[in-house]
């Protein structure tokens, strides 16, 4: 009977050394894989991404009832108050030494008028592709060619405050559809302008209305011309 016993033992032992063998080999042929060029050109892919995950922004328009949002590369209207809410919202920062980031195309840029560039008191960053159509690109602090770039470029900024996109319509286009988006500072105009750009249409399945307590609830009046600021929040 203990020669049985034994005999059983030995076989076990047998077939546990074959078992750790195998599993050696299998961590020497995962370790040859992890450190392939594909798998690490993955890796810093993958740790690319979760840097740019980082860079959680703000939307910020104005739009009016037909979503306009601009006419020949100039705002349709003239709303001093609603510009001060604007300039407030972008400039102001939770952390007061830390500066806010706004995000524009080009197009955007070049519609500030010439005094007011750059934006004071905000880190201004530009996209384009080409960057000697730029108008003004000493005032830029910051060109990217595309909206992953620049979160990612603005995410390693020290002092990095809030990051708002603030335009145009393919910017807000491509905003929206990031992950990144908390909220749409939204203004909306009741009234309609003539435009030939405009804000997307809102997915009330990802974005709903909310509150903030920086913005007023109450109907805006000016020039004639009524309004209300609304928050929409990512689901």
């Amino acid at each position: 009977m203990a020669h049985v016993i034994v005999d059983q033992l030995d076989e076990i032992e047998t077939k546990l050394l074959g078992v750790t063998g195998r599993f050696e080999q299998m961590q020497e042929t995962l370790k040859s894989k992890i450190e392939s060029p594909d798998i690490k050109k993955y890796t810093q892919q993958s740790a690319s991404c979760e840097q740019t995950m980082k860079s959680d922004f703000f939307v910020i328009a104005a739009a009016c009832k037909n979503n306009g949002i601009g006419y020949l590369n100039r705002l349709p209207w003239k709303l001093k108050k609603e510009m001060a809410y604007f300039n407030k919202m972008t400039t102001e920062s939770p952390e007061l030494a830390h500066k806010n980031i706004v995000i524009m195309g080009r197009k955007t840029w070049s519609s500030i008028p010439p005094k007011y560039r750059p934006m004071k008191d905000r880190t201004n960053v530009v996209l384009s592709r080409t960057v000697s159509t730029i108008e003004d690109r000493d005032s830029v602090d910051h060109i990217f060619s595309s909206l992953p770039d620049a979160l990612e470029g603005v995410s390693q900024l020290r002092n990095k405050g809030q990051v708002w996109v603030i335009g145009g319509q393919s910017i807000y286009e491509e905003a929206l559809r990031l992950p990144q988006c908390k909220r749409i500072y939204l203004t909306r105009i009741d009234r309609e302008f003539e435009c030939d750009t405009f804000f997307p249409e809102l997915d009330e399945s990802v974005y709903k209305l909310t509150s903030d307590p920086a913005v007023p609830e109450e109907e805006q009046e000016e020039e004639d011309v009524k309004y209300r600021f609304t928050v929409y929040e990512r689901v």
